[in-house]
């Protein structure tokens, strides 16, 4: 597919077409780093060998050896001291490559390249043990060939297995299609079952809690997907979803909740990761979290902040320096939409690879997803015009060639220092996150990774319930909780699957959850939640969406414009949360209402709140009952001069309610 951006208007449009290109996985870019990276290797090693096998000092001897590989020095120094060094050089290497990929610490790679080779010089005997040289020679070339081998067969491999996948993908699209549900022609008949509710109320109360309460999130570590920013964007993007969908014309708690957990994301607890990671990945003193590289946030929250301003017309985040972003008490940076999507823009400009960093040095290709649904989201919003010219002259050739592999498959993360991947880091998650996360801005390629992933996962039971096999390495754990067990790929599957309209599916890994291991269990927020018990944050949304979702929720919750109806029409505001939940609200109109209250207390009395009425006009409020009758609830509402007024209502189970301009 060869996406194309219209000149006018910069929106993109695309050429359907599922083939994997013969130009996937070609890696223009990634080559030129891996070919800079081994010359830069040879010279480092031509130096260490002719410093070994030239000079006559014992330690320039050792440290021209440490040039070849972390800790040979030791190997040269000989005796008892130098086979300690080595075995603790030797096992350091995968916790500073750790670290390295974990946290963009580029400082411990180097710390145990570098250090070892200065012990080493520095206990250097008079002589070296002379089989040292040969020795570390022949493991060198012997390593060198083993990567370069399996680098060729992985190679092979995908290419032989993209030929097999274009051959069936036309016949899995075509049963794709057969299958689908496709979504409701309007959004307004929407609502959310009571249970699906109870599930929303854990999110909504978890988002309403203080700055500084962190209880019902995980904490372990602030540099990987467990990371506390990573649960509280998840947690505004569900909030969003719901809105959209569900409760256009509510605000109150809804809105309230995306405000909160938007404001709560740039507190020190989430964002001092960013003073680590610039010191040990960067060298620098400079810890704007926005300004370079940290798409890992910028990518996340230019998405959560145009989804709120386009979903309730409220620019307060637009103004400059609206966001405080706390790194220490001392090091704050003041920034705002605008700012956050021109770092997006200009990152992406200038890296040479277009996609870029998240961890220092480090690209993470879904965090360059997000951040294009980000982009894509504010673009809508903001008609910049600059969006659609760079997916389709860029990102998407970019992706493709540098960040796929030729069987159409993901590139996880690569290194953009040495142009090299971490391979077998992730199966079918990778992907699966992926295709749901390109659906607004590459649908071929989403729906290519959904049928690749679908043909090659899913399979039937004997009860012809479907389940998800073949799992591997990062998909037997929870990315949200690092705990091991396959709910999290099933529930990442579940939400793909209904964003794909794939109902049956969707249905059954949910029920697989929910009856297995995840069952649903009452929330420790209280007041009537439940959630989906041993599973991270993460999860449970992914769940509740597998639930809720209809086909190409997610991409028209990113793509579609500010509805200007919702936005002009009455909005329900005020409902005594959690006594009082809402179902539904939609508008009528741009001068009515309908909407749906539910309470666990049958004939509760309360207080209700409208606002953006017609200031001087007056609206009556009905209640519907079961077959359909009306009946006027109190006498007319008539509005403030903020357009705002309250009114009294009985709420049961389900009371539905219509809002109508009178006059």
């Amino acid at each position: 597919m060869i996406a194309k951006a219209d000149s006018k208007d910069g929106k993109v449009k695309t050429f359907d077409t599922l083939s994997i290109p013969p130009f996937a996985g070609t890696q223009p870019v990634t080559g030129r780093y891996q070919r800079r990276t081994q010359l830069q290797y040879a010279c480092l090693a031509t130096i260490g060998l002719f410093s070994f096998y030239n000079s006559k000092n014992s330690r320039v001897r050792v440290a021209g050896l440490s040039c070849l590989f972390p800790g040979a020095g030791f190997l040269a120094v000989g005796g008892f001291l130098g086979a300690i060094g080595l075995v603790l050089s030797v096992a350091v290497i995968p916790l500073s490559l750790f670290a390295w990929f974990g946290a963009g610490g580029l400082a411990f790679v180097l710390a145990n390249w570098i250090i070892p080779g200065i012990i080493s010089t520095g206990i250097a005997g008079d002589t070296v043990w002379e089989p040292a040289g040969p020795i570390v020679i022949v493991f060198m070339i012997g390593l060198i060939s083993y990567m370069f081998y399996t680098a060729h067969q992985r190679h092979s491999t995908a290419v032989r297995l993209g030929q097999k996948r274009n051959s069936i993908l036309d016949k899995e699209d075509a049963a794709w299609k057969a299958r689908a549900v496709p979504r409701p022609a309007e959004d307004s008949d929407r609502e959310l079952s009571l249970e699906d509710l109870r599930l929303f109320q854990h999110f909504v109360q978890i988002a309403h809690q203080e700055m500084d309460d962190w209880s019902n999130f995980v904490r372990i570590d602030q540099f990987q997907t467990s990371a506390l920013r990573y649960q509280l964007y998840n947690l505004q993007w569900t909030l969003a979803y719901v809105q959209k969908f569900y409760m256009p014309n509510f605000q109150g708690y809804i809105k309230e909740g995306q405000e909160k957990v938007i404001e709560k994301s740039t507190t020190e607890d989430v964002m001092n990761y960013w003073k680590w990671e610039s010191l040990w990945g960067k060298f620098t003193l400079d810890w704007d979290p926005v300004k370079r590289d940290n798409i890992m946030m910028t990518g996340y929250m230019l998405l959560c902040l145009a989804l709120y301003e386009k979903l309730n017309g409220d620019d307060r985040y637009c103004k400059a320096g609206s966001l405080n972003f706390r790194i220490t008490e001392n090091a704050q940076y003041h920034h705002d939409t605008k700012s956050i999507f021109e770092a997006l823009m200009m990152n992406w400009d200038k890296c040479s690879y277009t996609l870029f960093p998240c961890e220092p040095n480090w690209i993470y290709t879904l965090c360059n997803l997000v951040g294009m649904q980000g982009a894509l989201a504010y673009e809508v919003l903001n008609h910049t015009g600059r969006v659609g010219p760079l997916l389709s002259e860029r990102y998407h050739r970019a992706f493709e060639e540098d960040f796929m592999n030729p069987d159409g498959s993901i590139v996880t993360l690569r290194s953009a220092i040495t142009g090299f991947p971490v391979i077998g880091l992730a199966g079918v998650i990778g992907d699966i996150s992926g295709s749901l996360a390109c659906n607004a801005a590459m649908p071929n390629l989403a729906r290519r990774l959904w049928l690749v992933a679908r043909e090659n996962h899913v399979r039937k039971n004997e009860d012809g319930k479907y389940y998800i096999d073949n799992l591997v390495g990062a998909d037997k754990i929870d990315v949200g909780n690092y705990k091991k067990g396959s709910g999290f790929a099933v529930s990442t599957f579940a939400n793909c699957a209904a964003e794909f309209g794939e109902v049956d599916l969707a249905k059954d890994l949910v029920a697989s959850l929910e009856g297995g291991q995840h069952p649903i269990v009452n929330s420790p927020t209280g007041n009537g939640a439940i959630m989906n018990e041993g599973i991270s944050m993460l999860g449970c949304s992914n769940i509740f969406k597998a639930r809720t979702m209809k086909q190409g929720d997610w991409a028209k919750l990113i793509n579609s414009p500010q509805d200007d109806v919702a936005l002009m029409a009455p909005k329900l505001d005020r409902v005594p949360f959690p006594k009082v939940m809402v179902a539904k609200c939609h508008a009528v109109g741009k001068d009515g209402l309908h909407f749906v209250l539910r309470s666990s207390e049958r004939g509760l009395d309360c207080s209700i709140g409208f606002k953006d009425l017609k200031s001087g006009k007056a609206y009556r409020l009905l209640s519907i009952e079961e077959g359909g009758a009306e009946k006027e609830v109190p006498s007319a509402i008539k509005p403030d001069a903020n357009g705002e007024a309250q009114v009294q209502v009985p709420v049961g189970n389900r009371s539905v309610f219509k809002l109508e301009m009178m006059g």
